[in-house]
């Protein structure tokens, strides 16, 4: 019997040590937000409600890159892919703004009533070395996937590539080709294209990986990326002006960022061989493949840097495939669209129309493009030199 009594009075001193402990709560936001005043409210409710069976420690993460790297850090490790402006982390618990309105108190006491415990945060420190070098990389790493699918998406709406397929499909019916062949050339021409950037692409990030983790070459990485960021740079800004130059005048003055007259000279000849050639469907993958390395002039300068910035990024090789791969489905989806719009029936010159219609919005994406590449390489890049 004393045993027994020994026991539930032990269990009872444990008990009353741990309501002792009150649960950590680590709250991220920012003061200049006037939108995220209810939450704040909220966790200050919390407090009073739930008394020292809570302890919130708060952290100002517009104050100092460091708090901020922070909160990206304890992000990743509840598995938030999201960045939100105010983030509540305690026990197994992440909530953001929203959520912290709508659901902070009976999370609070479902935690309490599991007697969950909050992680060290001191794990989630600035990190190593440089603070701005570590916030801006990781969270260059946050922004990656987005800034690649649009990327490849803006870049697929080529004039170059739109008019290459247009013209083809404009040969082949002059060439008095079937319909169905048609649609199976359109097909292979289109998958060269796809595979053709693909493996470009996967050389070049071989190449810029294996420089980046070799001592002896990891300044011809660096030159690289270098050579990258500028010409990205230069490029937002010839967009810009061609943005200007198609605004004003309609689409029909001439931009700064096109395909010289002898590669599209060249373009041409080889699909006027693949059109009235004998073996149309290996012409036509042959093609696709030579016309994709002369386009690369008018590709590459959005290709190469984002390429360098996934090397900058220090992702994983198969997160790095994977991701050029992504890039490369949207960038072929606008060019199957055209490719099916001329096949069932709309003319070279109501597509040329309403490109050069619309052609400043285009430029002006680009630009747009263009400037996020700069700012997500240079994040990168800059505090390299400091």
């Amino acid at each position: 019997m004393r045993f027994f009594q020994v026991l539930i009075f032990s269990l009872w001193l444990c008990a009353a040590a741990g309501a002792g402990e009150p649960l950590l709560m680590h709250f991220y936001y920012t003061p200049t937000c006037p939108l995220c005043e209810p939450a704040k409210q909220k966790v200050a409710d919390a407090e009073k409600h739930f008394g020292d069976r809570i302890q919130v420690i708060r952290h100002d993460h517009s104050s100092d890159k460091n708090v901020f790297n922070s909160m990206i850090l304890a992000l990743d490790f509840y598995g938030r892919g999201d960045t939100p402006t105010q983030a509540l982390f305690f026990g197994k618990t992440c909530l953001d703004g929203d959520e912290i309105k709508e659901r902070l108190f009976p999370e609070i006491e479902k935690a309490l009533a599991g007697g969950a415990t909050t992680p060290d945060f001191a794990q989630f420190g600035a990190g190593s070395g440089d603070a701005a070098a570590d916030s801006a990389g990781i969270f260059a790493k946050r922004t990656t996937l987005p800034l690649v699918l649009a990327t490849g998406l803006i870049d697929g709406f080529n004039p170059c590539a739109f008019a290459t397929v247009i013209l083809f499909v404009s040969m082949l019916t002059a060439a008095g080709r079937e319909r169905r062949l048609i649609l199976a050339t359109g097909v292979a021409f289109i998958v060269a294209v796809f595979l053709t950037y693909l493996a470009l692409g996967a050389a070049f990030f071989e190449i810029m990986a294996y420089f980046g983790a070799s001592p002896l070459f990891k300044w011809v990485a660096l030159a690289i990326k270098w050579l990258a960021l500028a010409m990205v740079a230069v490029a937002a800004v010839l967009s810009l002006v061609d943005f200007w130059r198609a605004w004003r005048s309609g689409g029909k003055e001439k931009m700064l960022l096109v395909l010289p007259d002898g590669l599209k000279n060249r373009i041409r000849k080889r699909l006027r061989g693949a059109a009235y050639g004998g073996s149309i469907m290996a012409g036509a993958f042959v093609s696709g493949i030579v016309v994709s390395l002369l386009e690369a002039a008018c590709t590459g300068q959005t290709y190469m840097p984002v390429i360098t910035g996934l090397i900058g990024d220090d992702v994983e090789k198969t997160r790095g495939y994977f991701l050029l791969l992504l890039y490369n489905v949207m960038f072929i989806l606008p060019l199957v669209a055209v490719f099916l719009l001329v096949f069932f029936g709309m003319t070279g010159e109501q597509i040329g129309g309403v490109a050069r219609k619309h052609v400043y919005l285009t430029k002006l994406a680009l630009a747009a493009v263009f400037v996020a590449i700069t700012v997500w390489l240079g994040g990168m890049l800059l505090p390299t030199v400091w």
